[in-house]
């Protein structure tokens, strides 16, 4: 009976410890009647839609209730516009967002392993359709063998987060493990089954990319982190990107720092609510541990949107067309190569109900949010990026798609 009550009181003192530090770690919004917009490009052929798209803008850091929103368009492989409004830091020194500052990007670090990947077969480097699965250092064999088309369309039967034990659901929810290989992060999850014959069935999961980088690195001989710098940052001029946590190399000092809302407040991103400290993202870097800003994400989506040196069309159509299961459906997802691809977007005032072919890709991670949008029959590339997250990816989505409204018109106004 002792022993219930004293179980009881240790509870009842735990639970009373818990809210008392979580009360106190959340703070109140800094108080400013304005909010800066910081534009870096502006191009005046555009100038009535760019101002109305900055008053969206700073109505969106608003109605998201987000520390700062960061935003990048371009059409024809010309940068139209790029601002951003908000925090960067919301310490003592409520130092401001700018073009500049780096964010996580979460899920969109798939379309950069994808374009490695593409890159590569467009050299006739990779066979999309030659099976893999058994050939991967460090990755056992499984019961099925699987191919690169399967795992950038996850339809690998790789399984995601909450498929991978203790150890997996460890490294993923903690973010204090350094691993120094994408070999090495293999280990997070390469003793688990898969979860079906490859190709029958669809399931997205962040770690299909890591057996695509792995596999990459085994037929150049050259490592993920090189490939990328060598066939994307170099060749694009992206020098705002990153690898979270690189071997041999910090963050960038313009990272923002990223934060948790609720009810007007806001606190910096803790993990399970409870731990700050260094979020370390190495252990997924092709599927979701890249940093970077819209503008260099919109100079991705020019490489692919216009540029006919950098990828051929071929390759194009073949990483944007959405993937079959074995049975010839859907994959549900709209899921092609490192992208989703759908006519699906319409808009009824500018566009009058015309569904618009969009090649995309969402982030969602600790303390961000990204999207990234391509409208290929446009030739318009647009990112937007937040560090916090939205309530949901719905509402991220349509705010930043009544920015994009704005400038899918087929001429300039002047």
């Amino acid at each position: 009976m002792k022993f219930l009550v004293y179980l009881t009181l240790t509870l009842l003192l735990l639970i009373a410890a818990w809210m008392a530090y979580d009360y106190t770690t959340w703070e109140d919004y800094p108080i400013s009647d304005v909010f800066p917009l910081y534009t870096e490009v502006s191009d005046q052929r555009y100038i009535s839609r760019i101002d109305r798209a900055e008053e969206r803008l700073i109505q969106i850091r608003e109605e998201l209730q987000v520390p700062s929103v960061s935003i990048a368009v371009s059409r024809d492989g010309t940068m139209l516009w790029s601002a951003a409004t908000g925090y960067a830091h919301m310490d003592k020194a409520a130092a401001l967002a700018t073009p500049k500052s780096v964010y996580r990007i979460g899920s969109i670090s798939k379309p950069l392993t994808a374009t490695v990947a593409a890159r590569l077969y467009d050299r006739r480097q990779l066979d999309l359709d030659k099976k893999i699965g058994h050939h991967i250092d460090n990755y056992p064999q499984k019961k099925w063998d699987f191919n690169l088309r399967q795992l950038l369309s996850h339809t690998a039967g790789i399984g995601n987060y909450e498929d991978f034990g203790p150890y997996g659901l460890f490294i993923s929810l903690c973010n204090c493990t350094r691993f120094s290989t994408v070999s090495e992060s293999l280990d997070v999850f390469n003793e688990v089954d898969l979860l079906y014959r490859p190709g029958t069935e669809y399931k997205y999961s962040t770690f299909d990319n890591s057996l695509v980088a792995a596999w990459m690195e085994q037929r150049t001989r050259k490592t993920f982190l090189d490939l990328v710098a060598e066939e994307i940052f170099t060749p694009l001029n992206m020098r705002d990107t990153y690898a979270d946590h690189a071997p041999g190399r910090e963050n960038p000092k313009s990272l923002v720092t990223f934060y948790e809302r609720k009810a007007g407040t806001f606190r910096e991103y803790r993990t399970l609510g409870l731990i700050n400290h260094d979020i370390d993202l190495s252990y997924k870097w092709a599927g979701g541990g890249f940093l970077s800003t819209p503008s260099d994400l919109v100079r991705l989506g020019n490489a692919w949107l216009s540029d006919s040196t950098y990828l051929s069309q071929e390759t194009k159509a073949t990483f944007w067309a959405p993937q079959p299961l074995e049975n010839g459906e859907e994959n549900g997802d709209q899921y092609a190569l490192g992208w989703r691809s759908e006519y699906a977007y319409q808009d009824s005032l500018l566009l009058e109900g015309k569904k618009v072919w969009l090649v995309h890709h969402s982030g969602s991670t600790k303390g961000a949010m990204n999207l990234l949008f391509l409208f290929p029959e446009y030739k318009m590339s647009m990112d937007v990026a937040i560090n916090a997250q939205a309530t949901s990816m719905k509402e991220f989505w349509e705010s930043v798609l009544s920015i994009a409204d704005l400038f899918l018109k087929e001429e300039p106004e002047v």
